[in-house]
């Protein structure tokens, strides 16, 4: 006689769909950028690369519906000495699940921190790039990506 074993694993939607998200912003950054020359970005959704993804119904939705533990990297963005382009980078990680709401005041004295840091003359602008799936970036990629973005421009786009 063979007896069945009683299943105890049940589907979960909500672990499903949270997996699904997880999975469908893994390679996309989203990223600001602001510069004293009045150039803007909108908060625009990335791919690792820095090129503007084309934002989706489902895409905005994983990103703004579902919590991720963040990597955020925070830059000021300047000139060196040799007149070269310069970001002055902070990393902030978190370390539990939080919705894309909830970063703002988690981020907002950092950043003013690293502001403060900066010789208010050769301040150019400011940006920011968020990773939902905690992927790290280099200064050199963040550059990049904030030059892309047009961190120092001189002119309105």
């Amino acid at each position: 006689m063979s007896s069945k074993k009683p299943r105890n694993r049940k589907y979960n939607k909500r672990k499903g769909q949270r997996s699904l998200s997880l999975f469908s912003v893994k390679n996309y950054l989203v990223g600001f950028v602001a510069n004293k020359f009045g150039v803007k970005t909108d908060v625009l959704i990335l791919d690792s690369l820095g090129n503007a993804e084309l934002i989706t119904k489902s895409l905005a939705d994983a990103i703004t519906t579902h919590p991720y533990k963040w990597t955020v990297f925070l830059g000021v963005l300047d000139y060196d000495d040799m007149g070269r382009k310069r970001v002055k980078p902070v990393e902030v990680a978190c370390n539990e699940n939080m919705h894309h709401y909830d970063l703002v005041e988690v981020l907002n004295k950092e950043h003013s921190n690293l502001i403060k840091s900066v010789d208010e003359d050769k301040l150019i602008g400011v940006g920011w790039l968020a990773s939902p799936s905690s992927k790290e970036l280099s200064t050199k990629q963040a550059l990049d990506i904030f030059d892309k973005l047009g961190g120092w421009d001189e002119t309105q786009q």
